[in-house]
């Protein structure tokens, strides 16, 4: 929240914005604001070259704090997924070991080069070929 002199000076600062660039702000008022996301991106801008302190109010802070998730998950699925291969193919720890980074470093290259083959994100092409062989995995029984 903003406080006495933060919310002066950000008035001070939409003034000057009206009488030097002519531009005309509808409102500043934090109720008006948070309806408009493209509103948010610039009260933080205000703020910030303001210096006044205060929480981001756009919806950039939630999206980068969802892709850090997200690179967790996939980091995770890359350590799983494999061994999870591994331990339906193999019949002893060290051959599990063996084979989970074997289809590891084979899901990483193939998944690179049909990423950059195809114009996709490498993240979710590595996953998906290991999950691919997973799949595979389930198909053939251990003997």
């Amino acid at each position: 929240m903003v406080d006495a002199p933060g919310q002066e000076r950000l008035n001070e600062l939409v003034r000057r914005l009206q009488v030097e660039t002519g531009l005309t702000v509808l409102s500043h008022e934090l109720s008006v604001v948070m309806r408009y996301p493209h509103a948010r991106d610039l009260a933080d801008r205000v703020r910030h070259a303001a210096g006044v302190p205060g929480p981001r109010l756009s919806s950039s802070a939630s999206r980068d704090r969802g892709l850090r998730y997200l690179g967790v998950l996939r980091m995770g699925s890359l350590v799983i997924v494999p061994a999870a291969t591994a331990k339906r193919l193999a019949r002893t720890l060290p051959q599990m070991l063996a084979h989970a980074v074997v289809i590891a470093v084979l899901a990483t290259v193939a998944g690179t080069v049909v990423a950059r083959h195809v114009g996709y994100p490498p993240g979710p092409v590595i996953i998906s070929i290991a999950a691919l062989c997973f799949l595979a995995s389930l198909i053939r029984r251990r003997g």
